[in-house]
C-alpha cells in the first residue's frame, strides 16, 4: 500500500487496439522492475469471499504491482494483467497445476482445502494446449505446501452430496465458498512420495473415492 509512482498519460497504441499507460516510478524501485514484475488495475469487486478494492470507491481505480526482492535487468514495458496474479512473489507457498476433464464447477478464487481448512486458492480454468481438457493453476500456502508430494491426490468438492438412508436425507458440503464457487481438497493418502517442484502437475479427480482408487 505504498505509493511508488504515478500515471502521467493514458493513450492508445498505434493501431488503437490497446491502451498505453505511461507511468513514472520512484528511482529506487527501478532495479526491481524486471521480468518478474507484474501490474494490474485495482477496482471494487464483490464475491462470496468478501469485498475487495473498496477504497477505490473514494480514491478511484489505481494500478498495483508486485515484484520480488532481487534486482535484475530493469524493463520499461509491461503487459497489464486482467486481475491480480494468483502467485505473489512475496507470498510463501508453492504453485501447482491441476488437470481436469472440464472446469464447469470451479470459479476463480475457489478454495483449496486440507482437512476442511482453507490453505490456498485456484485460478479460473483454462483449456489445455490440445483442447482435450482444462488446466487449473492453484497455489498452496506455506507451511501447508510441505504436505505435498508425488503421492498427493486432489479431488473436486464442488456442490452438494445428497445421501438417502434409513435416517433420512443427509446433505454434505465442504464450505459455503466451495458450494458457491466450487473448490478442491487434497490429502497425501500414502507415504513414500517424493518432494515436488513449483508447478507440479496433478490430476483432479471427481471425488475422494476416485482419488483413493487411483492409488
Amino acid at each position: 500500500d505504498v505509493v511508488v509512482g504515478s500515471v502521467e498519460e493514458v493513450s492508445f497504441s498505434d493501431d488503437l487496439s490497446e491502451v498505453v499507460v505511461s507511468v513514472r516510478v520512484n528511482r529506487e524501485i527501478i532495479p526491481y522492475l524486471d521480468e518478474d514484475a507484474e501490474f494490474w488495475v485495482v477496482e471494487p469487486e464483490v464475491s462470496v469471499r468478501g469485498i475487495s478494492g473498496l477504497d477505490t470507491v473514494l480514491s478511484g481505480v489505481y494500478i498495483e504491482g508486485t515484484w520480488d526482492s532481487e534486482a535484475g535487468t530493469a524493463q520499461t514495458r509491461f503487459t497489464g494483467l486482467a486481475e491480480a496474479p494468483l502467485v505473489d512473489p512475496t507470498r510463501p507457498g508453492t504453485p501447482i497445476e491441476l488437470r481436469a476433464r472440464d472446469g464447469n464447477s470451479i470459479a476463480t478464487g475457489a478454495p483449496v482445502l486440507y482437512k476442511g481448512i482453507r490453505v490456498g486458492e485456484v485460478e479460473s480454468p483454462q483449456l489445455s494446449p490440445n483442447g482435450e481438457g482444462v488446466v487449473i493453476r492453484a497455489f498452496v500456502e506455506a507451511p501447508y505446501d510441505r504436505l505435498l508430494s508425488t503421492n498427493t491426490r486432489f479431488w473436486d468438492i464442488s456442490g452438494v452430496s445428497v445421501t438417502l438412508g434409513s435416517g433420512g436425507v443427509s446433505l454434505d458440503f465442504s464450505s459455503l465458498a466451495s458450494l458457491v464457487e466450487g473448490g478442491v481438497s487434497f490429502d497425501t493418502l500414502v507415504s513414500g512420495g517424493d518432494p515436488i517442484e513449483p508447478g507440479q502437475p496433478y490430476q483432479l479427480f471427481g471425488d475422494e473415492e476416485a482419488a483413493q482408487a487411483s492409488l
